[in-house]
């Protein structure tokens, strides 16, 4: 893998985390319901591969959980 394909690599998983910090911030401080971390990641781009592997869920899980969202 060449360095500019690894520090986009890079840059994704670190946008993910970030994402994922705010929403956990944002349920601490209010008492609404916010999207699933499924959601807030494929928002920011990733597959379901992609977040069933960040999260250690199921593939096939994930898809529910996104199609389960759009309703």
């Amino acid at each position: 893998m060449d360095d500019t394909k690894t520090f986009q690599n890079i840059e994704k998983k670190l946008t993910a985390i970030l994402a994922l910090l705010v929403e956990e911030r944002e349920h601490k401080t209010y008492t609404k319901d916010l999207n699933k971390i499924e959601v807030v990641l494929n928002n920011l781009g990733f597959s379901s591969s992609e977040i069933a592997n960040i999260i250690q869920k199921n593939q096939v899980a994930v898809i529910k959980s996104l199609q389960r969202a759009k309703k």
